[in-house]
């Protein structure tokens, strides 16, 4: 009668730990990588505030680790040189048909997990720089960023469109770029990320900056000549002295991962980023504008863990998006 007391409590622990995701986390693997951007950005601000909080709903463990930045987490997600990995939808959409950040290889191996906020290019630098519109910058010192971020390839681009011509361009990570514009070594600092960003806010905590961004009718031409851009207003009162809002271009954060990551593994993990969302909110504000809605913006083909957990809220995928 006891043996069969503990057979029956030993099913029913087994159930138990199957139906909270537990026993299925035995079988992945041990340790899991996901790949932001450089420390001080906004992927590294978010992922540090979003790896622990997932690692304990779902049973994963993942680490974060700095990178160069969002093409560059898009090609190490491809190669499997990191199982996870944020990047932006526009830069994954090119990277899937190749482009020329990916010397045209096609990251067909990435799949979308989820759709974070936005990321939305900004400019700024020190007042009495009086630096207040991008044809400002040719003749100056402007950082855009580690080379390969999302910062990186539209300013570029941006400056080889509207023909501005910075006397120097360099490519150093926000944190250090404040420190080069206190020291006046730099002119101006670029950012493509959340608003309001942390190293803005951080150095206005010392200085007086000019924040800015592109003319509502340059942002309508570049955003023409890259589709999956959107415009995007920044409030007045978003930074310290910012009377009027201002216009800029904005993408989707995209959570990547591989496509041979356990289907499983990637269910618990976008099942605990919405479920676990307040926890998140918490920890970094920007987890305020997700919302599980924006799914539907998928850019490439999503994994079908995520696609699962979507298809049980009621999220109709587009069947461009829908793993095949």
């Amino acid at each position: 009668m006891m043996r069969k007391a503990l057979c029956l409590l030993s099913v029913a622990m087994i159930a138990g730990l199957a139906f909270t995701g537990e026993a299925p986390a035995q079988k992945w693997p041990k340790h899991l990588s996901v790949v932001c951007g450089p420390e001080g950005g906004s992927g590294f601000a978010l992922l540090s505030v979003w790896a622990p909080i997932i690692n304990k709903a779902s049973g994963a463990n993942l680490s974060v680790q700095a990178t160069g930045g969002n093409s560059v987490n898009a090609i190490m997600v491809h190669r499997k040189q990191a199982d996870f990995g944020l990047s932006t939808s526009a830069l994954v959409a090119e990277g899937w048909k190749g482009a020329d950040w990916t010397s045209n290889l096609k990251l067909t191996d990435l799949r979308t997990i989820a759709i974070f906020q936005s990321y939305v290019t900004q400019y700024y630098g020190r007042a009495k720089k009086n630096i207040r519109a991008l044809d400002d910058m040719t003749g100056r010192h402007v950082s855009l960023g580690n080379a390969g971020t999302s910062t990186d390839v539209w300013g570029r681009r941006l400056f080889s469109l509207f023909n501005v011509k910075p006397s120097r361009i360099s490519n150093v990570a926000p944190g250090q770029g404040n420190d080069l514009l206190k020291d006046d070594l730099l002119d101006i600092q670029a950012v493509h990320g959340s608003v309001p960003h942390n190293s803005i806010v951080e150095l206005q905590l010392s200085d007086d900056l000019i924040v800015f961004g592109l003319s509502k009718e340059r942002g309508e031409q570049f955003m023409a000549k890259y589709p999956g851009l959107y415009p995007f207003t920044i409030p007045a009162g978003t930074y310290k002295k910012q009377t009027e809002p201002f216009h800029s271009f904005s993408e989707p954060v995209v959570l990547v991962g591989h496509k041979d990551l356990p289907a499983d593994l990637v269910y618990q993990v976008t099942k605990a980023t919405f479920e676990k969302q307040k926890d998140l909110e918490a920890g970094y504000k920007p987890f305020r504008q997700v919302k599980i809605e924006n799914a539907v913006q998928s850019p490439v083909l999503m994994h079908p863990g995520a696609h699962k957990y979507y298809a049980e809220k009621g999220i109709k995928i587009p069947d461009a998006a829908i793993p095949k």
